[in-house]
């Protein structure tokens, strides 16, 4: 936590490069750009940003998605945080995730979080 200051940046650095490479590779880099957008996630989770949160989580939600099932368990994880923004900023959670998918919070993400988000 003590360096959160430091990472956070670094982490928005290579999720740059991880779109980068995705739209110049589809799927080859699937899995390291859903991981590095929930890695952002969780720091900006920790450090109690909730609509950047959603963003990233929400970019990673949307990303893993497309994943194989095999390596979608991440999707948990990213599911446990985007509840736990919902519950601590409603709206301004529901203003990021549209503006990332163009959706509407769906229900499941308004359940109460549950265990830890990490």
């Amino acid at each position: 936590m003590r360096r959160l200051p430091e990472a956070l940046p670094l982490t928005r650095q290579a999720l740059d490069i991880f779109r980068d490479l995705e739209v110049a590779r589809p799927t080859a880099y699937t899995a390291a750009y859903t991981q590095t957008a929930a890695t952002l996630g969780y720091g900006l989770v920790q450090a109690g940003l909730w609509e950047d949160a959603t963003a990233a989580l929400a970019e990673a939600w949307t990303v893993g998605r497309e994943l194989p099932e095999h390596n979608r368990n991440i999707l948990g994880l990213i599911t446990r945080m985007l509840r736990r923004c919902h519950a601590e900023d409603a709206a301004g959670t529901a203003s990021a995730f549209r503006a990332v998918t163009g959706l509407d919070v769906p229900g499941w993400m308004k359940e109460p979080p549950s265990g830890p988000p990490g």
